[in-house]
């Protein structure tokens, strides 16, 4: 279903609320005004709500959240007027008192103007890949642009679920009350109405990561007289990609790539069994327009020549890329010895 679609959806049904909450009150669709009020900002999270039959979210490509590590989606939504006590007191920390004589209330109801939104939602882990570094992301409830409350935060667990009640005018969207999650700097929502994705920073995120096929891998094996040793052996070849929005500095990238981009990390299987000081081996991509990139990072280590893997920042549009790969080795310390070159190396990347 399309965003267009939800809104319509979302419009449709602020236009019947007072029907669909009309099981909520008395005859005329008000709750009774016996009842406890809530407050007009309340919010907040809990897992004691009783009595709601929430609306199902079919799942879809403008639906969720994601970032490395966590995903965040909607996933059954509805509006009512009433609210049962105990989940009113998780939230809050208050229990309304029964006035003398009276039996103790079982509901509390919205604010004049206003209803409860209820949400149910789950979060997860995308498996983005590297799985093993990720950035803390954290959820807050947004009701008319300001910040209500903080909600989640996956350093204390990547998978939770629960229901949010969030009060909002009778009069609101899908806009008006909404899950932000910040990931890394990158600030996206999600409607708590119908579960749609309002906004991102980071557009890339979607689809997200994508398969990258390593095909027609050329491989070095040759051997040169090294100044020192003797005969040396020099072998590589590629042996795997990954194509991301998201790269931790760990693994040689900035965190999100820039809009419209993607990183795109390269393992180098390479051996080289002497030091690799002297190494002038150069690596680029090329796309099929001639367009060439450079590293973004040093995979060289102390001991290995791509002891990292090697890194590039690429249009997210592309498709297909060739690495080139031109082995070279000064054979010798002083300034002017020779380098020695080798076979240049190449591959195919496939992505998506």
């Amino acid at each position: 279903m399309s965003s267009s679609a939800r809104r319509v959806l979302a419009a449709s049904a602020a236009l019947s609320l007072s029907i669909g909450l009309a099981a909520c009150g008395d005859g005329d669709g008000d709750p009774d005004e016996d009842l406890p009020v809530a407050e007009a900002d309340l919010a907040g999270v809990s897992n004691v709500v009783r009595g709601v039959q929430t609306e199902p979210i079919e799942a879809d490509d403008d639906t969720r959240v994601q970032a490395p590590g966590f995903a965040v989606d909607i996933t059954a939504s509805t509006m009512v007027r009433t609210l049962n006590v105990d989940a009113y007191e998780d939230i809050t920390g208050d229990r309304p008192e029964a006035e003398e004589g009276e039996e103790s209330p079982e509901e509390v109801r919205a604010a004049d103007g206003y209803v409860f939104v209820v949400a149910d939602y789950e979060t997860s882990d995308p498996q983005w890949q590297p799985q093993d570094v990720a950035p803390d992301s954290e959820g807050r409830l947004v009701v008319d642009g300001a910040v209500v409350t903080s909600v989640l935060d996956s350093e204390e667990s990547v998978r939770q679920s629960g229901t949010i009640v969030v009060s909002v005018p009778e009069d609101h969207d899908s806009e008006s009350a909404v899950l932000e999650v910040e990931t890394d700097g990158a600030v996206q929502t999600v409607s708590l109405v119908d579960g749609t994705r309002v906004e991102t920073d980071v557009p890339q995120a979607y689809p997200g990561p994508v398969e990258v096929e390593v095909a027609d891998a050329e491989r070095l094996d040759a051997t040169f007289d090294h100044w020192i040793g003797g005969e040396t052996a020099v072998q590589g070849e590629v042996v795997g990609a990954i194509a991301t929005p998201y790269l931790p500095r760990e693994h040689g990238g900035d965190g999100w790539a820039a809009p419209d981009q993607r990183f795109v990390s390269v393992d180098v299987d390479w051996s080289l069994n002497e030091s690799v000081t002297y190494d002038r081996t150069t690596m680029r991509l090329e796309a099929p327009d001639g367009t060439t990139f450079q590293l973004v990072n040093k995979p060289r280590t102390l001991v290995d020549v791509f002891g990292d893997p090697a890194v590039f920042q690429v249009p997210a549009d592309l498709d297909e890329l060739t690495v080139v790969i031109d082995p070279a080795y000064q054979n010798g310390v002083v300034s002017d010895a020779p380098t020695l070159e080798f076979d240049t190396i190449t591959a195919t990347l496939r992505i998506g």
